[in-house]
């Protein structure tokens, strides 16, 4: 029985090395919203700076994904979300 828990503990840490999600809603990525419209990343974002925006990645998406209104996906934050900017230059846990 113990063989068969460490077994799915590897198997659902493995897993997890492949959980993407939206970095502007948060969202897991699923079959049913990889080619949905992203409600809240809207051309209004174009207008802000993305150093100044919260993503819900690790990774900050690219200038051609901001504003175009579709999901961007990645790797999630360890912290559920992430503040891009000076803010986590200062302390490089947050990087």
């Amino acid at each position: 029985m113990n063989e068969w828990a460490r077994l799915v503990d590897r198997y659902a840490s493995e897993l997890k090395k492949y959980e993407l999600v939206c970095a502007f809603t948060g969202q897991s990525l699923t079959e049913n919203n990889i080619n949905e419209p992203c409600p809240e990343n809207s051309k209004d974002l174009l207008d802000q700076d993305a150093a100044d925006m919260t993503f819900f990645t690790e990774e900050v998406p690219p200038k051609s994904a901001i504003g175009n209104g579709r999901h961007w996906f990645g790797k999630p934050s360890s912290r559920g979300f992430k503040l891009s900017g000076s803010v986590f230059k200062e302390d490089a846990s947050f990087i």
